[in-house]
């Protein structure tokens, strides 16, 4: 009696999707370990308390309070300050967007490149010590990375079957972003000139690729949809920022050659780095601002 290879092709991708699913489980344990352990053990600093002093507040004064930052962040913390305003209750969204980003990942880099190499960058997001330090840190920027993650998923998912409903939930997913942190707009540029790229440059049939052609159209519609449903808090921190500038004043901070200087180099002024990059520095500060 022989084998039906079919049977055994099914029976070990299976075994190879639990196999799979049994490591990524693992590493999103891990990586909840490392976010939760101490979560609450450094005292809160200058920028957490700003964090909790706006969402203390009422919804409309939370809206307003800050032009730098959208209010999306302090709205959920909001709802968590009833339960309490320690270092590890105020804390605990970021810990939950930073555990959440693992799987995450691992789907974006199973659909773009295979599930070991997803496997991997879950792994690699979950030891990151920069990831860990911002899920401890009751700001927004998690959530800003998690939503950027999952625009970028979306976006591909958008792009293969060009349908009315993976379109629309990407325009949800970008515009709960951008209310996040306006950190989401370059994201959306890449992802803009990817579909013009696309649209206008490649043959995708005949590259094997999975997009469809017939996608900018959508696209636009994501876009302007997007655009409108941001334009009240758009409006709001372009009037708030516009009187802060005044002497070129930029949210309290001179742009002075000093400062953009530091802001380059700040990490080792004394480096090679630091060093070769001064003169492309400072024939940029000339062209921007002189």
């Amino acid at each position: 009696m022989g084998f039906d290879s079919k049977v055994v092709s099914g029976v070990i991708m299976r075994v190879d999707h639990k196999l799979y699913l049994a490591f990524l489980i693992f590493i999103t344990i891990l990586a909840a370990f490392f976010r939760i352990y101490n979560i609450g053990l450094n005292s809160l600093w200058l920028d957490e308390a700003t964090s909790i002093l706006i969402s203390r507040g009422s919804i409309s004064s939370i809206i307003q309070a800050d032009v730098v930052h959208p209010p999306l962040y302090y709205l959920m913390l909001h709802l968590f300050i009833f339960l309490g305003d320690s270092e590890w209750i105020v804390r605990v969204p970021s810990a939950i967007f930073g555990i959440a980003a693992i799987p995450l990942i691992f789907k974006l880099g199973d659909k773009l490149y295979g599930r070991k190499q997803g496997l991997i960058a879950a792994f690699l997001l979950a030891i990151s010590y920069v990831h860990i330090y911002y899920s401890k840190d009751a700001r927004m920027y998690t959530m800003l990375f998690f939503f950027t993650l999952l625009s970028i998923y979306l976006f591909w998912v958008a792009l293969e079957k060009n349908d009315r409903r993976s379109w629309m939930l990407l325009t949800v997913i970008n515009i709960l972003g951008l209310y996040t942190h306006y950190m989401m707009i370059p994201i959306h540029l890449v992802e803009f000139l990817f579909v013009l790229f696309t649209h206008f440059h490649l043959n995708l049939e005949q590259r094997g690729c999975t997009i469809k052609r017939d996608t900018l159209k959508p696209y636009i519609l994501s876009l302007i949809l997007t655009a409108l449903a941001i334009a009240p808090i758009a409006i709001m921190a372009l009037s708030g920022l516009s009187g802060k500038m005044s002497g070129r004043n930029i949210i309290g901070i001179r742009p002075n050659y000093a400062f953009f200087h530091d802001v380059v180099i700040w990490f080792d002024p004394t480096s090679e780095l630091g060093r070769s990059t001064e003169p492309i520095f400072s024939l940029f500060y000339i062209i921007l601002f002189r």
